[in-house]
This record gives structure tokens, C-alpha cells and sequence, in this order.
């Protein structure tokens, strides 16, 4: 099973033991071959990739908290952001085993569609739902 891995954490853990291992994976990768110049360029586009791709997450995150925030109404705005909060971050519990075990019964691609799906008609039932999001301000 740890074929490959290099490392396994167990829980608890100090976010310090992650950051460390991540380090050590990423120096296994530099040092697999430095003869290589094909690995040595991978392993630094891999940590130029990590770096774009947290750096849009967090960019995105963010933008889109400050568009919901200004967006809502005044007298709206906590329950708007709590339920935007629950909504991203308090599913996630539930949202993550239900699409893992969607995907092994139905396949990636089905299951990311009908997540896709169930999302959609969710977002059409609160439009449905809630006349004021329609409203032109």
C-alpha cells in the first residue's frame, strides 16, 4: 500500500507534519534523477502548478466572497453569508462520500454530471423560491 507514497500522518497530526511532508515528497521528486533534465524540469513545473493553483483558489475564494457579501441585501447579508458558508464549507462532510461513492457505482463523469445537475436545481428551486434575487437593484 505505501508503494509510491512517501509518507502516511496519522491523526492527529500538527499542520506542521503536512507542510513537512510535502517538503520531503517534493525534494524525492527533484532528486529522483538531477541527471534527467526531463525530471528535473517536471518537478519544478509541478511546484510552479501548485503555486497557480492555490494561489487561484484562494483569488477565487475570495472574490467570490466579497461579490456575495455586496450583493446580498443589508438586512440579509448574515444569514445570506452564513448560508453561503454552510453551503461550502459545512457540506463538505456530507458532499465528499456521497460523490466518491456516486462515482464508483456510475463512473467520474456521471457523477460529476449529476452533482453538476443536482446543484443547478437547487439553485433554480432558491430563484423559484426567492423573488428578490430576481429584482434588477
Amino acid at each position: 500500500m505505501k508503494a509510491g507514497a512517501v509518507d502516511f500522518i496519522e491523526k492527529p497530526f500538527a499542520s506542521e507534519a503536512i507542510l513537512d511532508s510535502l517538503e520531503a515528497a517534493l525534494l524525492r521528486l527533484t532528486a529522483l534523477d538531477q541527471e534527467d533534465p526531463a525530471k528535473v524540469a517536471a518537478a519544478a513545473g509541478f511546484r510552479e502548478d501548485c503555486a497557480v493553483v492555490g494561489g487561484a483558489a484562494v483569488l477565487t475564494q475570495s472574490l467570490t466572497n466579497t461579490k456575495i457579501q455586496l450583493s446580498a441585501p443589508d438586512a440579509l447579508r448574515g444569514r445570506v453569508m452564513g448560508a453561503y458558508t454552510f453551503g461550502t464549507q459545512g457540506m463538505r462532510v456530507l458532499n465528499g462520500p456521497i460523490l466518491g461513492g456516486a462515482a464508483i457505482l456510475f463512473g467520474a463523469p456521471a457523477a460529476v454530471a449529476g452533482a453538476a445537475a443536482v446543484v443547478l436545481a437547487g439553485l433554480g428551486l432558491i430563484l423559484a423560491r426567492v423573488p428578490q434575487l430576481k429584482q434588477d437593484r
